[in-house]
């Protein structure tokens, strides 16, 4: 942590439980490096980013990338 900003990385772990579209995911427990930014204000988090490889999630989960997340 250096002024008010903590950077913090490891795996994180989740069963996708749907989809943005019609395809079902099939149950299985992903897992995926990650990569976390925290920056805070006082004693609060004022700001968070993840990084993740959402298409590696998907595909373990038995869905596509664009499955998991809705197109903009």
């Amino acid at each position: 942590m250096d002024d008010g900003t903590l950077c913090c990385w490891g795996e994180i772990g989740m069963t996708p439980a749907f989809g943005c579209s019609s395809a079902v995911p099939t149950g299985n427990r992903a897992t995926s490096p990650v990569f976390m930014l925290f920056q805070f204000e006082g004693q609060r988090i004022a700001w968070e980013s993840f990084h993740f490889d959402v298409a590696g999630v998907a595909r373990q989960g038995g869905l596509t990338a664009s499955d998991l997340v809705r197109a903009q």
